[in-house]
């Protein structure tokens, strides 16, 4: 977190609490207030022992000091770096109905990429899939639970592709909470992204507030957690990406990470988010309710395209996705809708020539110009955007020349194997087979930080165990734009 978003975070909490505690007090002077007649102390309150006026931190300052840290975070970073609010996304989820599901949907997702098919879109599952649509505002209704119950969810997981929108859904929660929504039952929602416990020291709850959460004076942190996770049994805990840290269960300095984990998932209240592959099933027993997270449905391409594009623009995407059933589903996925809009303007203006071939093309190039200003490219310095805006695209593609070969290989392998995902060996040995044929024609050998640099691009979702493509119509991209001979 930066300084400045530090200093509001403590500006904030220390407007909200200072009339109640008066000046500040050293941490050797504080101590729990017990009630009369009790020898348990009061949950949510600390007193002073001096004759100052009683401090006392409540469930409210906790959600002020919540409400500041997710302020810079709840919008959609869209591919060309703009952002749009949260009203602006869609999010559509579908009830599996029964465990044997949830192999179901882990078979046909595999399939379907061995043969780079598209997932079916929201429309399709809700005309032919027996599972049930459920509106993310209703997530915490009373319901038919997998043991046969009727009750409120209590622990619940939601899969979905790469791409789909499963952070998104983490980020929409969150905004729905601060919105009103669920106050009576939840005093606070707290948003974790699992891999970011890699690299945090802490390894307890407490810990974690403070170290993520609560980045105050330490003693305003502290006063926070313990109220806190003093209310634990009414916190929403949104653990979003299981799939990202169940392969590597070590923080980077070796600690192991799988008893924390474990304890995260066993709270009260709990929100999943993973890929259908990283499902671990002796990690979640006690499921109340699976999700699918289904893509846009045609309305919300509709209003999305008409959110970010001029009116004039939006029809001829629109025109273009009715007639053009190869990208209809493409469409569907949120992060492949966003890449059409943001190279519309690079294509060619009679919307009528525009075939697949043009459109692939286009969005590779589109997406190179802007990854080129983030990558080291002159003598180790990055490009800036009006530089980059001057260049030719043949010199575009010169700079991003060792880039694009290996992912061309890697994107063929994946065509050739059937698959989107690349582990670390597999990733490193395609380094060597491609710095193998580059030495046979006497060219440069790779660079030692390649697989870095790659992270920085926009073809590529990282997750720490490895890279993943998460987007396979981009692998017949490369295929059907890369220049032959």
């Amino acid at each position: 977190m930066d300084n400045i978003t530090s200093r509001k975070h403590e500006q904030a909490i220390r407007d909200r609490l200072v009339n109640a505690r008066g000046p500040p007090q050293s941490k050797h002077s504080l101590k729990r207030n017990f009630p009369a007649g009790r020898g348990t102390p009061a949950k949510n309150q600390v007193t002073s022992t001096s004759s100052s006026p009683p401090t006392l931190i409540t469930v409210s300052d906790v959600q002020v000091a919540l409400r500041t840290y997710y302020e810079p975070y709840l919008n959609i970073k869209r591919v060309s770096g703009d952002t749009l609010n949260l009203e602006s996304c869609y999010i559509n989820l579908a009830i599996v109905e029964a465990p044997y599901q949830r192999q179901k949907d882990k078979e046909n997702l595999n399939a379907q990429t061995a043969a780079f098919h598209r997932m079916a879109s929201y429309d399709g599952i809700s005309r032919t899939n027996m599972n049930t649509p459920i509106p993310l505002e209703k997530l915490f209704d009373k319901r038919k639970l997998r043991d046969g119950r009727d009750d409120v969810p209590k622990t619940i997981l939601i899969q979905g592709r790469a791409g789909i929108g499963k952070t998104t859904l983490c980020k929409k929660l969150v905004h729905l909470y601060q919105s009103g929504l669920w106050r009576g039952r939840f005093d606070a929602v707290l948003w974790l992204p699992l891999r970011q416990l890699k690299v945090f020291k802490a390894r307890g709850l407490k810990e974690l507030l403070r170290e993520k959460y609560f980045q105050h004076s330490e003693l305003d942190s502290k006063r926070l957690a313990n109220v806190l996770a003093d209310h634990k049994s009414k916190v929403l805990f949104i653990l979003d990406g299981l799939d990202e840290i169940l392969t590597d269960t070590q923080t980077t300095s070796g600690v192991a990470l799988e008893p924390f984990l474990k304890h995260l998932l066993r709270q009260e209240h709990v929100v999943i988010t993973s890929r259908p592959s990283g499902v671990d099933n002796s990690m979640l027993s006690k499921l109340d309710l699976e999700l699918e997270t289904v893509g846009f449905s045609t309305q919300n391409v509709k209003d999305y395209i008409s959110n970010v594009l001029t009116p004039e623009d939006a029809r001829a995407v629109q025109d273009f996705i009715k007639r053009t059933p190869s990208i209809q589903n493409l469409a569907n996925i949120p992060v492949q809708l966003d890449v059409i809009c943001y190279s519309w303007d690079s294509l060619s203006s009679n919307e009528q020539s525009i075939a697949m071939t043009g459109l692939y093309r286009t969005m590779v190039r589109k997406l190179w110009c802007k990854d080129a200003e983030r990558l080291p490219k002159e003598a180790g310095a990055h490009l800036t955007s009006q530089r980059i805006q001057r260049l030719p695209q043949y010199q575009i593609d010169q700079l991003v020349a060792i880039e694009s070969e290996y992912l061309s290989l890697l994107a063929f392998k994946g065509m050739e194997e059937g698959k989107i995902e690349f582990d670390e060996s597999t990733l490193l040995n395609a380094m060597e087979e491609l710095d193998e044929l580059r030495e046979m024609v006497n060219k440069e050998h790779l660079p030692l930080q390649l697989l870095d640099i790659l992270k920085q691009t926009s073809f590529l979702h990282t997750a720490d165990a490895g890279l993943d493509t998460g987007r396979d119509d981009f692998q017949q991209a490369w295929n059907i734009s890369r220049p032959r001979g």
